[in-house]
């Protein structure tokens, strides 16, 4: 792939230089071979997986690119409980903290 590059160092006498590794922010598929691609189309078009709303699938600063590596939109924080994008408690009114509430850890307060 072009956003590859080969690991081997030099051809040996039982193979030429055949082995590579994904160059930084790119990603292959295991079981796809000669893919390097960004996150957002791995994830989109190699290996469909579900995102929350509110979220994408980052293109640079990840070393992983799996179901667990989308973010959140700037103002939205990622659960610890479940797959969601959490407002800011202080930008929803009549809030509490609950620790372990899902999605978010905390509620609304009537």
């Amino acid at each position: 792939p072009t956003t590859a590059s080969f690991t081997d160092v030099a051809s040996t006498k039982t193979g030429s230089r055949c082995r590579y590794a994904c160059n930084t922010n790119y990603f292959g598929h295991p079981a796809v071979v000669g893919v390097c691609v960004n996150c957002p189309t791995l994830m989109t078009s190699h290996t469909p997986a579900f995102i929350p709303n509110n979220a994408f699938w980052p293109t640079t600063g990840i070393s992983v690119c799996n179901a667990n590596s989308w973010q959140c939109l700037s103002g939205r924080s990622k659960s610890n409980l479940t797959s969601y994008c959490c407002p800011q408690q202080s930008a929803v009114a009549h809030t509490e903290l609950l620790p372990g509430y899902v999605p978010c850890g905390y509620a609304c307060v009537l």
